[in-house]
């Protein structure tokens, strides 16, 4: 069965089929055939990255004409693409002379804003894969229990595991942090004095939180929460850690 993608426009005000038709009136229907005869016609070969850029191509001559939302939509899409496509070079430089070009931005700018679209969907990624595996260890202990995960390469960052420790730590009272100073209140006599907490004393106030410390181990070519401890040097850099 042969497939053929039937594209509008970009810089059409009319989105889809029904609003062209509420427009067109009679002449619908030869408006529609041109587009039926400029369809893109699939082969079965094309995936996810082919795909798109070919559409875009098509677009081409419509995409200088878009002004307003409509510019700002396609900007950022272009950049959502040129993003995917870090590990082909190639096409990625294509997608930024189109931004470049048909959108007016000059190359520099576009490559910015491409490497800040990428740390983002990195992020993103690994907090939804941070998630999962999560989930996955919890199931397995009848979610029973919660978890730090501690940090460990690109997986976790240590201001991901800060954000989540001290919370814990400040409900157990007499716990302050101030900038990058964290303190701990014990009375003398009459008054009260601020003790520095040292590394290894965050390592065993983490331990009698009770939760269970883990870290992203590759087990059997898979990436997997294992239950492990705070290193030393882990908890010098926690201390220094700004949350």
């Amino acid at each position: 069965m042969k497939l053929n993608l039937i594209t509008i426009p970009v810089d059409s005000q009319e989105k889809g089929a029904d609003d062209l038709r509420a427009k067109l009136g009679g002449e619908f229907g030869g408006y529609f055939d041109g587009l039926t005869k400029s369809s893109y016609a699939m082969t079965g070969s094309e995936d996810s990255i082919s795909l798109p850029l070919d559409l875009v191509r098509r677009q081409l001559p419509a995409l200088g004409n878009l002004q307003g939302a409509s510019k700002e939509k396609a900007e950022k899409n272009l950049i959502t693409m040129a993003a995917r496509l870090e590990h082909d070079p190639l096409r990625q430089d294509e997608v930024n002379k189109i931004i470049g070009e048909k959108l007016g931005h000059k190359q520099q700018v576009v490559k910015r804003a491409v490497r800040a679209k990428n740390r983002t969907m990195r992020i993103e990624r690994r907090q939804r894969e941070q998630q999962a595996a999560v989930q996955k260890c919890r199931a397995s202990r009848d979610g029973r229990g919660e978890f730090l995960v501690l940090p460990s390469d690109e997986d976790t960052t240590f201001s991901e595991t800060a954000g989540a420790l001290y919370p814990l730590l400040k409900k157990t009272g007499r716990f302050y942090r101030q900038d990058r100073c964290v303190c701990t209140v014990h009375q003398a006599r009459d008054k009260y004095v601020l003790n520095e907490v040292t590394p290894d004393e965050l390592r065993s106030r983490t331990e009698r939180l009770g939760v269970t410390q883990m870290r992203y181990g590759i087990i059997n070519f898979e990436k997997k929460l294992v239950q492990s401890n705070m290193k030393h040097d882990e908890a010098k850099v926690l201390l220094k850690v700004g949350r």
